[in-house]
């Protein structure tokens, strides 16, 4: 229960973080060629992107030196366009577990003292430790 609890507040502050920096942000686009080899080039800042036939316009991350509490923060979306965030360990599967894919918050103290093998994991705080999937 606990930890639910420690989940959904980390989560809400997240959000609650978002929100507060889009509304400082000037949104930034790439231009992701459909041909394969091609370059990604700028598509410019602003509310609408500047791509040319052959690609697809997708909202970079922005970067502030100044942002949260004056602190350098990246921001993803923008007051005019929300994203989402995904986060896969390539494996084509969530249920395969290979030690990727996990949105790791804080640091790990003691990595000798447990296996970390789970993948599409949110981890928090020290003394972690992961083997499963899919899991909080």
């Amino acid at each position: 229960m606990r930890r639910s609890w420690l989940v959904g507040v980390a989560v809400a502050a997240l959000f609650l973080v978002w929100g507060a920096m889009a509304s400082a942000a000037t949104p930034a686009w790439e231009c992701v060629p459909t041909a394969h080899g091609a370059d990604v080039i700028s598509g410019g800042t602003g509310s609408a992107p500047v791509c040319g036939t052959g690609s697809a316009a997708v909202l970079a991350p922005t970067y502030e030196a100044s942002g949260i509490d004056g602190k350098p923060t990246v921001l993803f979306g923008a007051p005019s366009a929300g994203v989402n965030v995904q986060i896969v360990n390539g494996s084509g599967s969530t249920s395969k577990v290979n030690g990727t894919g996990n949105l790791v918050l804080g640091y790990d103290e003691n990595p000798s003292n447990h296996a970390q093998t789970g993948s599409h994991d949110l981890i928090l705080g020290e003394g972690q430790s992961y083997s499963g999937y899919a899991e909080l």
